[in-house]
């Protein structure tokens, strides 16, 4: 037994004790990190023309792209659904732009894209669940539907290419067609409300809460409400961390540390380390997207910890219903010896 008792060490001194524990580290495993390099040289050529051809919002659609497509990517062999899921990207991007400013037309088309999540859960596993962020987030942010669209989808079919060339596929995990369905209609009516809601009320990057309820809720059982708490407790460590690099670094230091900080996302996301994962996410887009303006940027910190907080709470309770309905729905088991 550690010193620090049968359950190990605390959670504030995991990240520092790597030496001494060995599996808690800070930075990812060794076949981890070349992976994410490998992806990061890959991918920034397609980032940096499309900032050099279409502007800032060509770059938010590819980095929403490699999200959207890193799922499918690393799910599936199938060249078929891989393709699916670029366009359904793309689709995704372009029909929340031209809805910008229209709540109740956001809140429709980021439900219509939850809805989509279904055929791919049934037939390929839990691959397309950031198709409602993907147009929630433009439906926030506006922009011109085509360059939404278009940039989102090459971001999409980067990372499927990127993937495919290092090996990263892996085995395909289908959903059974009733839990998808229902993860489906349950996730269109909250993301869709959440999302309308927040363009109604002009909330500031309100788009996190739906962010954060399509990365918690997932069609799976009996893991959901961990991930939740997981996800809640990186973001709101990695919230706490930009604010600190914020105030402390001038633009061109931040900007640098926001790529070392996507290196380290990219490389736990590898090992499938979701918290850690988290943990360095908030801070590239809290750097980046503030361009190192330390008032601003603790605002997006504590913006984004908010919503991401009323987002994984929402994801939660959620899950938790559809946890209790499910187990009410299994037949229960014959006891042995009965006729």
């Amino acid at each position: 037994m550690s010193r620090h008792g049968k359950r190990g060490p605390r959670w504030w001194v995991r990240p520092w004790t790597a030496a001494r524990h060995g599996a808690d580290t800070i930075v990812p495993p060794r076949d981890a990190l070349a992976q994410a390099l490998l992806i990061v040289v890959a991918i920034a050529p397609v980032a940096a023309v499309a900032g050099l051809v279409a502007g800032s919002d060509a770059v938010l659609a590819v980095l929403l792209g490699l999200a959207s497509g890193a799922g499918v990517a690393v799910a599936t062999p199938s060249p078929q659904w891989r393709a699916a899921l670029v366009v359904a990207t793309g689709l995704a991007a372009a029909a929340g732009a031209a809805g910008h400013g229209h709540a109740v037309a956001v809140a429709v088309i980021v439900a219509l894209a939850a809805m989509v999540q279904a055929p791919f859960s049934i037939r390929v596993g839990a691959v397309a669940t950031m198709l409602p962020a993907v147009a929630a987030t433009f439906g926030s942010v506006g922009g011109q539907w085509y360059v939404a669209g278009l940039w989102s989808a090459a971001g999409a079919a980067a990372i499927t290419i990127v993937v495919t060339v290092i090996n990263l596929t892996g085995p395909s995990e289908p959903v059974p067609s009733a839990v998808a369905w229902r993860h489906a209609v349950v996730t269109a009516l909250a993301a869709g409300t959440a999302a309308g809601l927040s363009v109604h009320w002009s909330v500031p990057h309100g788009y996190w809460a739906v962010v954060t309820l399509c990365v918690v809720l997932h069609p799976v059982r009996g893991e959901t409400s961990r991930r939740a708490l997981d996800r809640f407790a990186g973001t709101a460590t990695g919230a706490v961390l930009a604010g600190v690099l914020a105030t402390a670094l001038p633009v061109g230091a931040g900007l640098a540390v926001a790529a070392v900080c996507a290196l380290l996302m990219l490389g736990w996301s590898v090992a499938a380390n979701e918290r850690k994962q988290l943990i360095f996410l908030t801070p590239v887009v809290v750097l980046v997207g503030s361009s190192g303006l330390s008032s601003t940027a603790l605002d997006l910190a504590v913006g984004r910890t908010v919503l991401s907080t009323l987002g994984a709470a929402v994801a939660v309770v959620l899950a938790l219903a559809l946890h209790a309905y499910e187990r009410r729905r299994r037949p229960r088991p014959v006891p042995e010896g009965d006729g």
